[in-house]
């Protein structure tokens, strides 16, 4: 296995500070940084609170410890007890003040040597002891192990099968510390996707404080932001609440979601604000989406036309990977142009029938959009009868379209080749030896012609 060289000679400490302005005060943004390369002390230490001034405690139960390991080639390393069988516990503490807790932004360690996968469990909880997510080994040798945002400790123990056990080592981070006031969670970058309620609504976001100056009231501002590729004035949604010291407060995003900046302010100190929280799409079972779409265009001649309409519109997805914010996730699906249109069935974001937040709501509900797309095809229906009934009247005797057929002309009028004028839609009615006939009109319209036929190809 190739290794990356590490300079054990030091502990590298880094500290930035920004200046933010508060109400009637002035408050210092810190970040901290550290690496442990368990080289700073003899072998045989015992290993409890001689790093608190790094940011790290290691409880005295269970007893960690300097040790050799020849298996390992950046020893020493730090091991349980017994020696390389027992478990290891570590919690992030502020340097100035170890009595205080900190939450990681970024946390990895290296842990081995393996003989066996899945032969160790490591679990990372937050603030508050709850786990954030649990990782086992999965592979031998020396394995990397990096903590989800918002850590606060973790424990790394035998989950049997490996008579050699593990150690780890060159354990780093990055955290906020040096604040009277903190916003412990949520942390930057955390992601919360729409995953409850049938795919619309987040699960609930927790809002924490900490620090010397959390107490009394916080005053606490969460603004979401979204717009498409190509700004729109999406309208945002800002969030104003309280708590009372380290209160935990939940709020949850229902058919929104975008990047979330949060702020905290007490009457004596500011928080350095989290910049940023993503609120994320899921991605939605196709049968789902299909029973959903069979069941809003019941009566129609083609039951599940709608299906073949997302299908060519998105191909059936309401959120697509891509990087946006600088941040890789499933955002809402935007048209070629940079999202005048958006999401499964292609709606739109912006324009005179987009009211309020509807279109903030057609990018990140699927059941929003599908409703929305549902409302338009139908008034293309009544478009596509009005036009028929103008080309009957200018074409004695020429036959009835069927219900199918009326359908093709919506779904053209729905799609990128809708036109106006008679002579411009799916069917054109065409005098041929003194007999009225409907044909094609691939001839006026071969967009919207080659539109509708594709969607009819793609029927689920």
């Amino acid at each position: 296995m190739k290794m990356t060289a590490i300079n054990r000679s030091r502990i590298s400490l880094l500290a930035m500070t920004i200046g933010v302005a508060g109400p009637g005060f002035a408050q210092q943004c810190a970040s901290t940084s550290a690496q442990l390369a368990f080289s700073e002390f003899p072998v045989g230490t015992t290993i409890t609170t001689q790093y608190q001034g790094k940011g790290f405690n290691f409880p005295a139960s269970p007893a960690a410890q300097i040790v050799s390991d020849s298996s390992n080639p950046t020893s020493p390393v730090l091991s349980g007890t017994p020696k390389f069988q027992g478990p290891i516990v570590a919690e992030l503490v502020d340097p100035s003040n170890p009595a205080t807790k900190l939450t990681a932004t970024s946390l990895s360690f290296q842990a081995g040597y393996f003989d066996q996968v899945a032969s160790t469990v490591v679990e990372f909880r937050d603030i508050n002891g709850a786990v954030l997510s649990t990782a086992r080994n999965q592979s031998t040798g020396i394995v990397t192990f990096t903590a989800p945002a918002g850590t606060h400790s973790f424990q790394i123990a035998d989950a049997g099968g490996d008579q050699n056990g593990f150690a780890i080592d060159n354990l780093q981070f990055s955290a906020q510390s040096g604040s009277a006031l903190r916003i412990s969670i949520p942390t930057k970058d955390a992601e919360f996707q729409l995953d409850q309620q049938n795919q619309t609504r987040s699960k609930d976001i927790s809002f924490t404080a900490a620090g010397s100056a959390a107490t009394g009231t916080v005053n606490w501002t969460a603004e979401l932001e979204y717009d498409t590729s190509t700004p729109r004035s999406m309208p945002g949604l800002t969030s104003t609440f309280t708590t009372n010291g380290t209160a935990t407060h939940k709020l949850y995003y229902q058919s929104r979601g975008g990047r979330l900046k949060v702020a905290a302010s007490t009457s004596a100190a500011q928080a350095c604000p989290v910049e940023y929280v993503y609120i994320l799409g899921s991605q939605i079972p196709n049968d789902t989406i299909t029973t959903r779409l069979v069941s809003l265009y019941t009566g129609g001649s083609t039951p599940r036309l709608y299906t073949g309409i997302a299908t060519q519109e998105s191909n059936y997805h309401q959120f697509t990977q891509i990087t946006k914010y600088g941040h890789a996730g499933l955002w809402p699906t935007e048209s070629y142009d940079g999202g005048s249109h958006v999401g499964l069935m292609q709606v739109a974001t912006s324009g005179s029938t987009i009211t309020g937040s509807q279109g903030v709501f057609n990018a990140w509900s699927w059941i929003e959009n599908t409703a929305s797309a549902d409302t338009l095809f139908r008034e293309k229906m009544r478009i596509a009868a009005r036009l028929y009934l103008r080309m009957r009247t200018a074409a004695p005797g020429i036959r009835e379209l069927t219900g199918v057929e009326l359908e093709s002309m919506a779904v053209t009028l729905y799609g990128p080749g809708a036109a106006s004028g008679l002579e411009n839609q799916y069917y054109r009615a065409v005098n041929t030896g003194g007999s009225w006939n409907w044909v094609v009109n691939t001839q006026n319209n071969p967009t919207g012609v080659n539109y509708t036929n594709e969607v009819r190809s793609k029927i689920q």
